[in-house]
């Protein structure tokens, strides 16, 4: 900020000088003011991002320090859990008998379930209540997100936890549509060359890596 308060106080420092050795003309003063009003906007754009950068960095240190938040102990409301699912989202079958009844299938994403037993704070049977089950899903949406997911989600639905049993559903975030725009002066990409450069397609579930491995193997 003392560099941009500098930056600006130099440019008006110049403007003045240059006021004070040019004789004064219609033309001359407009073009002053001109330039007067372009160094207020570009100071202001300049503090405008610093704000910017500053809140952004503040968001990533609270993030930081809630994902190292400790799974709670002794919550005052918890239930007994001996079981801890993970499973994929199915949307609701219109014949909600036949839906109670169908067996709750393991996530693809089961792996992710390792995640919550990473900061040795937590182990089963535990008593869970609602600021351990966001611990949990914290842990099991970071870690997707570090492996490329980032726009697989983890949520709780509804459910009686009297059972034993916490399900935690996942909704994948798949790839809705791939296009590619050629801006080349002579374009030469069709639908092959992204078949040949993009290793996923649509209805895959998007993985932010093979988005870069995509966009590098267009090069």
């Amino acid at each position: 900020m003392k560099n941009l308060s500098r930056s600006f106080l130099s440019s008006l420092l110049f403007i003045s000088s240059f006021a004070l050795a040019a004789p004064s003309s219609p033309n001359a003063n407009v073009e002053k003011q001109i330039d007067a009003k372009q160094q207020r906007q570009q100071a202001e754009q300049d503090a405008a991002i610093l704000a910017q950068q500053t809140q952004s960095a503040n968001v990533r240190l609270e993030g930081e320090k809630e994902a190292s938040r400790g799974f709670p102990q002794n919550e005052a409301q918890c239930f007994p859990i001996n079981q801890l699912v993970l499973t994929d989202y199915q949307a609701e079958e219109e014949n909600s008998s036949a839906s109670s009844l169908k067996l709750i299938q393991p996530s693809q994403f089961s792996w992710a379930l390792k995640s919550v037993y990473a900061e040795r704070d937590f182990a089963l049977p535990a008593c869970i209540g609602s600021e351990g089950i966001n611990v949990l899903l914290r842990r099991i949406q970071n870690r997707l997100i570090d492996l490329g997911y980032v726009t697989t989600r983890v949520v709780v639905e509804p459910q009686d936890l009297r059972s034993g049993m916490l399900v935690l559903t996942v909704i994948p975030g798949k790839v809705g549509r791939i296009q590619l725009q050629d801006q080349s002066a002579i374009p030469f990409a069709t639908r092959g060359t992204l078949w040949f450069a993009m290793p996923m397609a649509q209805g895959d579930i998007l993985n932010i890596r093979n988005i870069e491995q995509g966009l590098e193997n267009l090069k």
